[in-house]
């Protein structure tokens, strides 16, 4: 089953839904049952739920800038469109030690680290997009603004 990624109007969560609960580019958040508008960009396998959710997770109770989100999300584009996976993912895990965790399990595996890249890609644009969108006005963690626990 093929998943798209979403981004809830209401709760501010990314998620995957399957493409089929998806007309018209929108879905229902599994989260807070708000309106989720899907993002444009790759689709996934049933088998990427978890290392997206882990990825997601991770934004989520970050403390990062837009500015940093902006420089990380441009450097890390440079270095995928180069080819130089290894380099994006040293990147990554040097400037955002938060996703070491989620991450460190694909190091060895090109296909699925270049899988991780193309998440953590879209979470930052997403992450990018809450923050001059003013749904996130300060640097606080996600999971505050959301109003979870």
């Amino acid at each position: 089953m093929i998943h798209v990624p979403v981004a809830c109007d209401s709760c501010a969560e990314a998620v995957l839904l399957p493409a089929d609960q998806c007309l018209e580019g929108q879905g229902i958040c599994p989260t807070c049952g708000g309106p989720a508008l899907v993002v444009p960009g790759c689709a996934y396998c049933e088998r990427d739920i978890t290392l997206f959710n882990a990825l997601a997770a991770s934004f989520r109770d970050a403390d990062i800038s837009v500015s940093e989100v902006a420089r990380v999300g441009v450097e890390l584009d440079e270095q995928r469109t180069s080819g130089a996976v290894g380099a994006a993912a040293a990147l990554l895990l040097a400037r955002l030690p938060f996703l070491e965790e989620p991450l460190t399990p694909f190091l060895a595996n090109t296909e699925r680290l270049r899988l991780g890249l193309s998440m953590v890609s879209l979470l930052l644009n997403h992450r990018f997009l809450l923050r001059q969108s003013g749904v996130i006005a300060t640097v606080v963690p996600m999971r505050a603004v959301a109003g979870s626990p």
